[in-house]
This record gives C-alpha cells, structure tokens and sequence, in this order.
C-alpha cells in the first residue's frame, strides 16, 4: 500500500493523493488533458501497479472553483478596475 501511494504521489498528472477507509483504501485526484490523457494514465501508470487490483474512476470534465490557479494578473498590482 505504501509503495503506491508513494508512487502515485510522485507522478506529474496527480494534483492530490489521500489514504481512505472503506470500500477504496487510495483516492488520487489526476489532472489530464483530456479523455484519452485520463485512459493513459490509467492503463500505463495505474495499470503498471502490481499492487493495484480494482480501481473505480469519476471523471470531471469542468470545474467552478480550483485550487492552485496561478493568475496571468493581479488587478491589485497592475492598477486594472
């Protein structure tokens, strides 16, 4: 268990990695480009798992609110209304 959570952590696509109870012992929040991003990841990086033995996936294809957005600018600094 710790090894993949460990490595799953590490990967560039994972923006969040929790240990859970219950029916999942492992939730990985993953950002992808797109619907094929999402299966590669899932076939190449989950899949070569030898730990991993059932997944379920819940796609989000648009979000209201993130966290961690950068601003391009900040109308604080720049004078804008």
């Amino acid at each position: 268990f710790r090894r993949v959570l460990f490595r799953s952590s590490r990967h560039p696509q994972v923006r969040f990695t929790a240990a859970t109870t219950g029916a999942a012992n492992l939730l990985v929040a993953v950002a992808a480009e797109d619907l094929g991003g999402l299966y590669t990841f899932l076939t190449r990086t989950v899949g070569s798992l030898e730990d991993v033995h059932a997944l379920e996936v819940t796609p989000i294809l648009n979000t209201v609110k993130r966290t961690g957005r950068v601003r391009l600018s900040d109308p604080f600094t720049t004078g804008a209304p």
